[in-house]
């Protein structure tokens, strides 16, 4: 009896062990996924054209973002929040134009 309470013991540790490295993996999956799609999102912005006043995304680059989100789990929540991170707002993402100050036309990084 003793020594099937230590066996049970022990397999109930064992799978909590490898429940917390299943959690562990998917957490380091997951963040590795947000510093790519981040990384996507960047691109687009510093690839966007600017011309009288008006940051304009590339359709293709947008594109690349959507799908990566989607193919990637990236919630909408996520989005908005690497979005916001770049100073632009989801409307101004979603039509891919956003309207800038006079005194950041002069600079795409300020943008970015």
């Amino acid at each position: 009896a003793v020594l099937h309470s230590l066996y049970t013991e022990l397999i109930q540790g064992l799978r909590r062990d490898r429940k917390n490295r299943k959690e562990e993996d998917s957490a380091d999956r997951m963040y590795d996924k947000l510093m790519e799609f981040e990384n996507l999102i960047d691109g687009a912005i510093k690839n966007a054209s600017i011309e009288n006043g008006v940051v304009a995304l590339n359709s293709k680059d947008k594109r690349e973002v959507r799908e990566y989100a989607r193919k990637n789990g990236v919630t909408l929540a996520q989005r908005e929040s690497l979005v916001w991170k770049h100073k632009w707002t989801m409307d101004e993402w979603d039509d891919g134009a956003k309207v800038i100050a006079d005194q950041e036309a002069g600079s795409a990084v300020e943008v970015a």
